[in-house]
């Protein structure tokens, strides 16, 4: 039997940059993959493979009826869904907080949750690296993923994640809490 981690946080706290280093780290965990009706960013494939299956509403709509998502989600006006993982298998699937608990809902006896989130304050550190990925980000967009932030980290504190990481000394930092994490759970 395998096992499924969760990892989730506002937009900019340091998730990709998280499971990107530890998956390295831990390489008996393979990341799971998320179909979505966005288009690439040039950004998805710069530090390696996307986690990305770009598809039509129609395509994506055919997935979901087939059974083969997850959990699904609207951000911004475009659909996320993330591909159901095999259960033998050990996953670490990035996920919004919403996401996160329906996973741990749906398969409680191999399912841990990671929050990962920026010191406070971390409003203008958030705009910051949110910009850096998507400088032409309409204002709007980016006060409603600021807005969404502050939502997200205090649902997930309520629903008591198994790990909380604080981005504040740098990716060494945040790849090796995360990857120890997930060797803990190897054992």
């Amino acid at each position: 039997m395998g096992s499924i981690v969760t990892l989730s946080g506002p937009a900019g706290a340091g998730k990709e940059t998280a499971w990107r280093g530890a998956l390295r780290l831990v390489p008996e965990f393979k990341l799971g993959m998320s179909a979505t009706t966005r288009d690439e960013r040039p950004s998805d494939t710069a530090y390696g493979p996307t986690m990305y299956r770009y598809c039509s509403l129609e395509e994506f709509k055919e997935l979901e009826r087939d059974g083969k998502l997850l959990e699904t989600d609207e951000h911004f006006g475009k659909w996320y869904g993330k591909l159901v993982p095999d259960p033998n298998e050990h996953t670490l699937l990035e996920l919004d907080v919403h996401g996160a608990r329906n996973v741990r809902d749906q398969f409680p006896d191999i399912t841990r949750t990671v929050l990962i989130r920026l010191p406070e304050p971390m409003r203008e550190l958030q705009r910051a690296r949110i910009l850096g990925r998507d400088p032409n980000m309409d204002p709007a967009e980016l006060e409603d993923r600021l807005d969404r932030a502050d939502h997200e980290v205090a649902y997930a504190m309520e629903t008591g994640p198994d790990l909380v990481i604080i981005n504040d000394g740098g990716p060494d930092k945040i790849i090796h809490e995360l990857a120890d994490f997930l060797r803990s759970l190897l054992s």
